[in-house]
C-alpha cells in the first residue's frame, strides 16, 4: 500500500494564484509571504497585490504591511480601498506620496 502525501508547497503556481483570487492581499502577504522564497515571489508577482483593500487592520499590523507590500508595489497598484484613519494618515502623511501610485486608478476612503 502506497501512502501519498500532498502538499501545498507541491501545487502549480496556477493552483496558488486561483487560490489567491479568494484572498485578499492582506490575506495574501500575512499567510504566504514568510513562508518560502517561492511562496514570497508567487505573492509578489500575483496581480492581488495590485488591488490593496485595507479594512480591518491594526495598526501594527499596518506599518509592516505599508513597508513590506505597499511602497515597493506602489507603482503597480490599481486600486486602494482605506477604511481606517490611521491607515489615509500613514500614506498620505508624506507629502506627495501617493504620486508615486502612477497606476492608481480607483481610491475609496469610507471611513
Amino acid at each position: 500500500l502506497l501512502l501519498f502525501r500532498y502538499c501545498l508547497e507541491d501545487s502549480a503556481n496556477e493552483i496558488l494564484y486561483e487560490i489567491f483570487e479568494y484572498l485578499d492581499g492582506y490575506d495574501i502577504y500575512k499567510g504566504f509571504y514568510n513562508l518560502n522564497n517561492r511562496f514570497q515571489n508567487l505573492a509578489i508577482n500575483s496581480n492581488i497585490l495590485t488591488k490593496i483593500n485595507i479594512s480591518t487592520i491594526s495598526k501594527t499590523n499596518f506599518e509592516d504591511y505599508y513597508h513590506n507590500i505597499l511602497i515597493p508595489n506602489q507603482s503597480q497598484i490599481t486600486f486602494l480601498r482605506l477604511s481606517n484613519p490611521f491607515v489615509a494618515e500613514i500614506i498620505f502623511s508624506e507629502a506627495r506620496l501617493i504620486l508615486n501610485f502612477i497606476r492608481l486608478e480607483t481610491i475609496i476612503l469610507d471611513y
